[in-house]
């Protein structure tokens, strides 16, 4: 009887101390959360404004750039005030006819938004099957102002008198070839690599086309070098190139043009044409540093080499010449970015590197279409060596600090991990935690809100959709909130939990070894006093 207790006994303990040991000392499986997320598709920088005092539908031709089920689509007002009385989307046709009945769009609900001047609207997600190269027309009722690009990239688009949004093949309208009000498309699909091109004319794909309102010749979207490179990829590569802007330019436009994307991973920088003749090779290189310094937290940079400038108009021809070279001999050896791409040798002579090849430029300064195909080519060659989606990292939870709080919320916490970014979200028990703020990679820091007391999970989620769980990471109490000043913090690894998922291993370190030393000190103790009784 007592060799079976004593045996029981030894199994519970070696039980109890195997359980708390393989809890403590093997680290728990991290939990990340891999869902299909939004990315765009399509964007087009509107920096300048045009305005309608009546009612006019737009019909613009867009072809998106990534493939999925749902998508939603971002609105810009101009310099004023515009007014959307009625949006739809569907599979284009031609000539402003539809190929799939239209499907309106609402914002928040409601099919009609007023915006103030430059501000920035994204419709609610609606069901559409695209692929990448899908073109959609895309329909909206406005009066107002609208932001707009400069150039006429997009064939095909339509201008409506009155409101005809809804209508499958309307009559009387006029071409109007440029980007206006539609400035962003985001699908829902599986992440990807996701890549914004920065830059001038060049980018924006400027050929020979005429500027503004005049519709006699136009330019195409789909020959501008992001979009040769995109089909190459087969990665979304969206247009942020501003026709006439310069390195410091693009700075000042970047939160309005650049950085309202989400999903975005890489970006690439082919500017400083336009700086050439105001500035020195010194302020160029600075101001570019600047700009990567910006985006360095928002997407891996990729820069381009600057083209031939054969025709300056702001300064002599061998000045031009001297920044040039000098520029580009810093971006190839002393930018820190992730890569270069030298577009100067894929459209120059090789005989003289300040000349555009035969066929390949435009007017002294702009590249042909095939000049175009060349830098998209270029483009696609070196971006083929990003790492596939499987190898992107999302965000990585390992410790929280301090690991309980008042249910009543206001708990300032801060969470250890890895590739925290800025615009990531934090929920504690599915409630959204307030002033989430990124410190570094590595760490975050937030205030809980109100929650029922109880063990519950931590969600971070990165801007890309990436998340990571850590399980019963946080526990409300019913006690007040501790003193930041007083509290001592403690630790809750990743995986905390018993062998049934609850308890502390930590403790369990302690106790077990004591609890399993008193047990066999008692039957240590029982045998002596049996062999006493029995001699």
């Amino acid at each position: 009887m007592r060799n079976r207790q004593f045996k029981g006994a030894l199994r519970a303990t070696y039980w109890l101390l195997s359980c708390s040991l393989s809890v403590a000392l093997v680290p728990a499986a991290r939990a990340q959360t891999v869902p299909n997320v939004f990315q765009p598709a399509f964007h087009q920088a509107l920096d300048v404004s045009v305005s309608t005092a009546t009612r006019t539908t737009y019909r613009t031709k867009i072809p998106v750039g990534r493939g999925g089920g749902r998508l939603r689509i971002s609105f810009k007002a101009g310099d004023g005030s515009l007014t959307l009385h009625a949006a739809t989307v569907a599979l284009a046709g031609s000539r402003g006819q539809l190929a799939s009945s239209p499907i309106p769009l609402t914002f928040s609900g409601s099919p009609v938004a007023t915006l103030a001047p430059r501000a920035r609207i994204t419709s609610d997600p609606i069901s559409l099957a695209v692929s990448i190269s899908t073109e959609l027309y895309v329909s909206f009722d406005v009066d107002g102002a609208m932001a707009a690009s400069y150039i006429n990239a997009f064939p095909d688009s339509y201008a409506f008198a009155g409101s005809v949004a809804g209508l499958q093949a309307p009559s009387g309208g006029a071409p109007f070839m440029r980007a206006a009000a539609v400035d962003t498309i985001d699908v829902e699909g599986p992440r990807t690599k996701a890549i914004v091109a920065i830059g001038d004319s060049i980018t924006e794909g400027y050929i020979s086309g005429n500027w503004g309102n005049y519709v006699n010749a136009n330019d195409d979207y789909r020959n501008a070098w992001p979009a040769i490179a995109q089909g190459l990829t087969g990665l979304p590569i969206v247009n942020a190139g501003v026709a006439g802007q310069g390195v410091f330019g693009a700075a000042s436009s970047l939160d309005a043009e650049v950085l309202t994307l989400q999903g975005i991973t890489d970006c690439v920088v082919l500017i400083g044409t336009n700086d050439l003749g105001a500035n020195t090779a010194d302020r160029i290189e600075a101001g570019l540093e600047a700009l990567f310094a910006r985006l360095r937290s928002f997407c891996g940079i990729w820069v381009g080499t600057l083209l031939p400038k054969e025709n300056p108009v702001d300064a002599p021809y061998a000045t031009v010449v001297a920044r040039r070279i000098a520029v580009n001999d810093w971006i190839r050896h002393q930018a820190q970015v992730k890569g270069v791409i030298d577009f100067e040798p894929v459209v120059a002579l090789p005989s003289d590197i300040n000349r555009f090849g035969p066929g390949l430029g435009q007017d002294g300064i702009h590249p042909t279409i095939a000049g175009q195909r060349l830098l998209g080519q270029e483009a696609a060659r070196v971006l083929a060596v990003l790492e596939p989606v499987a190898d992107l990292q999302g965000p990585q939870i390992e410790t929280i600090q301090p690991a309980s709080g008042s249910s009543a919320g206001g708990t300032t916490v801060q969470i250890s991990g890895a590739n925290f970014v800025p615009g990531s979200t934090l929920t504690i028990g599915g409630v959204a935690a307030a002033s989430v703020t990124v410190t570094t990679s590595g760490s975050l820091t937030a205030t809980t809100g109100p929650h029922p007391s109880g063990a519950v999970d931590i969600v971070v989620t990165g801007p890309d959709g990436l998340s990571a769980r850590l399980a019963t990471g946080f526990t409300y109490t019913d006690q007040a909130s501790p003193d930041p000043a007083q509290a001592t913090p403690t630790l809750s690894p990743a995986g905390t939990g018993g062998c049934n998922g609850s308890g502390s291993p930590a403790s369990l370190l302690f106790v077990v070894p004591f609890l399993g030393f008193a047990l066999l000190r008692s039957v240590s103790a029982s045998r002596r006093r049996a062999r006493a009784l029995t001699s």
